[in-house]
């Protein structure tokens, strides 16, 4: 139902706003190197792209199959101007190629990205960077605020950890079924997208 997924994305839009991220808003194309810059191995499934026939610029050449390579470009122009303390998410679609004669598969996601301080400064507490801590907190609060329940993070194996920090990465998971997962940036994709933080 249309207006049921609306209501949805009107309440996650409340609930992260509310917890201090800022929306973002990002093409839905990406470069053909954004999933080298992730790390994806040829057989990843997001590395079955959708050309576009007549693209805006050489950065947009094929639609995205992951958000997160956007909200990584929106990080490292916002630190290029010393804007280093950072909480943004998007929900938008990524498009996977499943068959050459038919239209591509469409998914909604909803990607959050958090760094620097993990509460804003003030003349009583020092500054402390966000952490993996924060962050499954934000998620926790998410759920709780979705009437979701019995939510589990599960270390996530490090063979599995293409873009995350082996270590510092985890899969969540609703009940029985793995709807995501959360983690720290590895810092060789922060490399590739020059990000120093």
């Amino acid at each position: 139902l249309p207006s049921r997924d609306l209501d949805l994305r009107d309440r996650i839009r409340h609930l992260m706003t509310g917890f201090g991220f800022t929306e973002a808003v990002t093409y839905s194309f990406m470069s053909r190197v954004s999933c080298d810059r992730l790390r994806l191995p040829p057989d990843d499934p997001r590395k079955r792209l959708v050309e576009i026939l007549n693209p805006l610029t050489e950065d947009q050449t094929v639609m995205r199959t992951s958000v997160i390579p956007g909200l990584l470009e929106v990080m490292q122009r916002n630190i290029s101007q010393q804007v280093r303390d950072l909480k943004l998410f998007e929900m938008g679609k990524i498009f996977i190629n499943t068959d050459q004669e038919a239209l591509p598969e469409e998914t909604e996601m909803l990607v959050g990205l958090w760094t620097g301080a993990g509460v804003p400064a003030s003349w009583h507490a020092d500054i402390t960077d966000c952490d993996f801590y924060d962050t499954k907190g934000a998620v926790e609060g998410l759920f709780s605020g979705l009437k979701l329940s019995h939510s589990r993070y599960t270390r996530r194996p490090s063979d599995t950890c293409l873009y995350l920090r082996p270590g510092y990465a985890a899969d969540i998971a609703l009940g029985d079924a793995v709807v995501g997962s959360m983690g720290e940036i590895r810092p060789e994709v922060l490399s590739d997208f020059e990000i120093k933080q």
